[in-house]
């Protein structure tokens, strides 16, 4: 009988957290509307309308879907949740440096908690998300959209949906190019982009509650990743793709450029 009235209990709030989103599904599509009407009323370019109607849609449904997967989650048990998140997680900073490159019985665990404090950021188009000059003080993980990384204002690489950057700056780094270029590295968004970040002071709140030989492990990782990526400053050849990212796409990293350019002028 418990057995039964637990499971009726979760089943409740289950509905409700199921509720709830098909209730913020129809506020979206409401503000959309009175957004599209209210642009019409006073005239507004077609063009900028859809940039507009496009940033809406994009923010409030991934901003939806975040908040609806942390409400069913919260009315999981403990032990079904971890394994919930170990499924969300797929493994993404345990393949991200420098997680991946210690050798530590509790590193799934610490990437899963890492994992669960990070939190979602977006960025329109052609928002400079981590610029020359800024202090790195955060890592993102790219769920959507597309990021460009530019050294010295030249073109280097896109990123994608599972890709990260500034994961160094957890470890004290505070230059958001380091083990990713030689110069200075800018990363901007071409798309509508929505990320998540975890800071410094969220990292080292989890790393505090593990033992102080994975902080070691981590630091002597840094380390060694930035000596041998180093090593290969004058050598011009492709960065590794596993301490940095590749010196341009194909070798053509200009008409990629002149694309993202052709890309902004339409969407004017």
């Amino acid at each position: 009988y418990f057995g039964a009235l637990v499971f009726g209990m979760l089943l409740a709030e289950v509905q409700d957290a199921l509720n709830k989103s098909r209730q913020m599904d129809r506020e979206r599509e409401n503000t959309v509307q009175v957004m599209v009407n209210f642009l019409r009323s006073r005239k507004i370019p077609l063009s900028l309308e859809r940039q507009v109607v496009n940033w809406i849609e994009f923010s409030m449904q991934h901003h939806q879907t975040h908040t609806s997967q942390e409400e069913l989650l919260n009315v999981v048990p403990p032990n079904l949740h971890k394994q919930l998140m170990m499924h969300l997680h797929a493994g993404v900073l345990l393949h991200t440096a420098p997680f991946s490159r210690i050798d530590n019985i509790q590193r799934e665990n610490f990437c899963l908690d890492l994992w669960g404090e990070m939190r979602p950021a977006l960025f329109a188009p052609f928002v400079p998300i981590a610029a020359e000059g800024q202090i790195a003080d955060r890592m993102y993980v790219i769920v959507a959209g597309t990021v460009i990384l530019q050294e010295d204002g030249q073109f280097q690489t896109t990123l994608h949906p599972g890709d990260t950057f500034g994961e160094y700056a957890l470890l004290g780094e505070t230059d958001w190019g380091v083990c990713r270029t030689h110069g200075k590295a800018q990363f901007t968004s071409i798309t509508n982009v929505m990320c998540l970040y975890l800071t410094v002071e969220q990292y080292n709140t989890v790393l505090d509650a593990y033992p102080d030989s994975l902080r070691e492990e981590l630091d002597k990782t840094l380390e060694a990743t930035k000596a041998q990526f180093y090593d290969t400053a004058d050598d011009d050849a492709v960065v590794d793709g596993q301490l940095g990212y590749p010196r341009g796409t194909n070798g053509q990293p200009k008409y990629y450029l002149r694309w993202a350019e052709l890309t902004r002028q339409l969407l004017k």
